[in-house]
């Protein structure tokens, strides 16, 4: 079995975290090193569709982004999406390996700009869901929720079982 750049790269990290458990010998850092360990075996095993090509991948891709663009609410309708929330990620991760193949590294600016863009998933809820949470969402900034009362304590506790960022 041939390994890739990348492939290399996270076997050298993964041998220098080894190395310092060892030589530490802490069990923090050997409980990281598994933990390391584990991720790089499941991102390795992870393959992308096989039937999607880079073309299809990258328009995925570019559409997502714009999907996000379209929409400046915080809760974004799910039907807006080009596709399932699937097939996005597979898309990912058949993008940016080739990128970084075809430039060698993945240029900072544009790291950071997909790494944004597809944590923004999970800002993508069902349709039924996203106008009330907005509206929360709103009332929340302005001020206009108080947690003494019932209903506004059941519509803050709705709210926050769909963020994933602390308020």
């Amino acid at each position: 079995m041939t390994m890739n750049k990348q492939q290399r790269i996270f076997a050298v990290a993964l041998a220098l975290i080894i190395l310092v458990a060892v030589f530490c010998n802490s069990d923090l850092l050997w409980a990281i090193a598994i933990i390391a360990v584990i991720a790089v075996l499941i991102y390795m095993s992870r393959k992308p569709s096989a039937d999607m090509d880079l073309l299809q991948a990258e328009k995925i891709v570019n559409a997502y982004g714009g999907a996000i663009a379209k929409d400046t609410n915080v809760f974004k309708k799910q039907s807006t999406l080009p596709c399932s929330k699937a097939k996005i990620r597979d898309a990912f991760y058949s993008y940016l390996p080739s990128i970084i193949d075809q430039l060698g590294e993945l240029p900072k600016d544009l790291g950071e700009s997909l790494v944004l863009t597809y944590c923004m998933m999970d800002a993508f809820v069902p349709d039924k869901d996203a106008d009330r949470l907005n509206k929360i969402n709103e009332r929340m900034k302005n001020k206009q929720l108080n947690s003494k009362k019932p209903d506004d304590q059941r519509q803050i506790e709705e709210y926050l079982s769909f963020t994933t960022v602390p308020l």
